[in-house]
């Protein structure tokens, strides 16, 4: 009986596959088909989300580990307190950013920050480490 019943489960399985992955129609009217949301706009070339700009700043020397971690905090939860440099209107999506910084505030790695930096951070997210 399980020789029958493993290859249905592996056709079973490919089907699901095939069914997820195969892409997806696009329904709309053709006048619409074409045209390019808001969200679907390429910025323009000069334009990255803000949290990219932060990472190359970080990577290229321009910023600290502690301005990094502050402004990607407030990229994510205060933008209006972002550095003119790093503020716009480009979307971008936020849950791995908020994973860093949710993981390092949660650590003990946390107290290594600057106190300014620390103090302020944890103001915007809750469960920071507490450092003695």
């Amino acid at each position: 009986m399980h020789r029958f019943l493993l290859p249905l489960v592996a056709i079973a399985l490919v089907a699901l596959l095939t069914a997820c992955i195969a892409p997806i129609q696009d329904n709309r009217p053709e006048s619409q088909a074409d045209a390019v949301t808001p969200a679907e706009a390429p910025a323009a070339a000069e334009e990255k989300p803000a949290p990219e700009m932060i990472e190359a700043d970080y990577a290229a020397g321009i910023i600290d580990d502690g301005e990094q971690l502050l402004y990607l905090t407030y990229a994510i939860y205060e933008p209006e307190s972002l550095p003119d440099r790093y503020a716009n209107d480009v979307p971008w999506r936020g849950t791995m950013t908020v994973q860093t910084i949710k993981s390092i505030v949660a650590s003990p790695d946390f107290c290594t920050y600057a106190p300014d930096v620390r103090t302020e951070v944890a103001r915007l997210v809750q469960g920071a480490y507490q450092c003695e």
